[in-house]
């Protein structure tokens, strides 16, 4: 991230470490002159992900997926946040409602799901333990706990406001830096 913070935005950017690309030109934008940095995204295309072997994504590794973002839209339907593929596991916002767990491999399962305002900045996060139980926490206050399905693969990469990183079910919205 780093990196990423110190260069200018162009479609298709990578960090100098080529570690991470973004896709289709997210912008990059600031709240005043020292303000908070973050990226935003306009639910058509953009998008960012890791190279495909940057995340140990075994089923039993313990994990935390966790990010500041927000929607404008919260009837688009289901907007990745942070994801993780070949796993399944992520967080997101679906029809007004933080979202996270797993979707796919194991089954469809959910830790729940949060209730949430558009344009409203939230603090998400995933933990995930080698029992795959999942614990979410949304502006630092835990609001669920179950045990998560069982993801396929066993490496793959981080995704940035799109399900599987070609710019699939993604975020209309902004996601801090």
């Amino acid at each position: 991230w780093a990196n990423l913070m110190s260069a200018p935005l162009f479609p298709n950017l990578q960090d100098t470490d080529a570690n991470f690309t973004l896709y289709n030109g997210p912008s990059f934008k600031n709240w005043g002159l020292k303000g908070p940095k973050y990226f935003s995204f306009d639910d058509t295309d953009d998008h960012g992900r890791t190279v495909d072997t940057m995340v140990p994504t075994a089923n039993d590794t313990p994990l935390t997926l966790e990010a500041w973002a927000m929607t404008v839209d919260t009837g688009s339907g289901w907007q990745t946040v942070l994801g993780i593929h070949n796993t399944w596991t992520q967080i997101g916002f679906l029809n007004g409602y933080f979202k996270p767990g797993r979707n796919g491999g194991g089954g469809n399962t959910w830790v729940g799901q949060f209730s949430i305002s558009a344009n409203v900045w939230y603090h998400m996060a995933l933990t995930m333990d080698s029992a795959k139980i999942g614990t979410a926490y949304l502006d630092g206050v835990q609001v669920g706990q179950a045990t998560v399905g069982t993801g396929t693969g066993s490496n793959g990469r981080f995704n940035l406001a799109s399900y599987n990183g070609t710019g699939s079910e993604v975020l209309d919205g902004n996601i801090g830096a």
